[in-house]
């Protein structure tokens, strides 16, 4: 029986090519970082990933996907403003010479119709939400409106039980944004807490896949 975790990481923090990538390649895990030029805190490179940086991440063989440019809540732009916030950090990814992103994850959660219909249009059939906490059935769920689990913000014996929920058919999405995230710190991980959370994957031999994996996963 499969028992499969996703491990989603928002917002380009810096921890996460300084701490979290090489972690994650120590204990033979894969993961999918979503990339947003957050607005007013991108600038600071104390904080947020360089596109050189976020690069090299995609070069270590994780998925690096698409979570707008300016982090804008889809809900509350027009149509033509969802498609210039995805498709000005696609532009990114050419300008930096990363591949293109296959999946989305929606700003603070949020999404309606007319962003599925942007993101089906420019050929993703992949997208997250969050805060949801519940699994995802990837035979039954919709692939565009994928839950996740918050993985800040928990006590360490919720997280766990969060992956507990992972058996065969239903993937444990969690996501984490920075660990720590010092520039906000009410999504925050620390680092100590990070590693048990990882350690527990590793002792309940979960298997660990990326985003994109889901669309192998679909296919009869």
């Amino acid at each position: 029986m499969a028992k499969r975790i996703i491990l989603t990481f928002d917002d380009a923090c810096l921890s996460h090519r300084e701490y979290v990538a090489p972690l994650l390649r120590e204990y033979g895990f894969t993961a999918t970082f979503y990339i947003s030029e957050y607005p007013g805190s991108f600038e600071d490179k104390t904080q947020y990933m360089t596109w050189e940086q976020i690069k090299e991440l995609q070069d270590m063989g994780y998925e690096v996907a698409n979570h707008s440019l300016t982090h804008k809540i889809v809900t509350e732009i027009s149509e033509k403003e969802i498609v210039a916030e995805v498709a000005d950090l696609e532009e990114r990814f050419k300008q930096y010479g990363l591949s293109p992103a296959t999946t989305y994850a929606y700003p603070v959660y949020a999404y309606d119709d007319a962003a599925i219909k942007v993101l089906a249009a420019r050929g993703y059939k992949i997208a997250r939400t969050g805060g949801n906490d519940k699994p995802y059935n990837y035979r039954q769920d919709d692939p565009m409106a994928i839950p996740s689990y918050n993985a800040h913000g928990a006590d360490r014996e919720t997280v766990l039980k969060y992956m507990d929920a992972a058996t065969d058919g239903n993937i444990v999405i969690l996501t984490f944004h920075g660990v720590p995230d010092i520039d906000h710190p009410h999504v925050s991980t620390e680092r100590a807490l990070f590693e048990e959370y990882m350690d527990y994957i590793k002792l309940k031999d979960f298997e660990v896949i990326a985003m994109k994996d889901i669309l192998s996963l679909m296919t009869p």
